[in-house]
């Protein structure tokens, strides 16, 4: 879109870049929603039934290593038993406890928020240009609150 708008290769591997870390932001904010209210057509906590080290769980188990064999157990039960297991909504309650979940959700935002104001600058943000103002708003909306 960059090269056929009149940008050089240079501003879309910029951009590119910076979209990918965007992405990642809205992977975590996706993570967290799982353990949260649920994606949709899935249900809340399914991650855990499939064993996905997210990063609400990773950063869980690095502020708290004790708590690594019993996330582990958590997930066996859970890949076990199915969605209903009650090991899905105790991880929950585990990585909630904590504040995982939030941090989580907030670095996610923060990752989304910084890298637009990036992509921004590839296309001049000096807060009149139509485009910059146009991207950053675009996530902006697009971020839950």
């Amino acid at each position: 879109g960059i090269i056929g708008g009149g940008g050089t290769r240079e501003e879309a591997s910029r951009a590119g870049s910076i979209a990918a870390c965007v992405g990642e932001g809205f992977q975590i904010l996706d993570d967290v929603q799982n353990l949260t209210t649920g994606n949709p057509g899935k249900k809340r906590g399914d991650d855990i039934v499939e064993g996905k080290k997210s990063l609400p769980v990773l950063l869980h188990i690095a502020e708290n290593p004790g708590d690594k064999a019993v996330i582990a157990e958590y997930f066996r039960k859970a890949s076990k038993e199915g969605i209903e297991s009650p090991a899905v909504e105790e991880c929950i309650a585990l990585l909630n406890s904590r504040g995982s979940i939030k941090k989580a959700a907030e670095r996610g935002k923060a990752c989304i928020t910084e890298n637009a104001e990036k992509l921004a600058s590839v296309f001049g943000n000096s807060g009149a240009e139509k485009s910059a103002v146009l991207i950053k708003k675009l996530f902006a909306d697009m971020i839950p609150q």
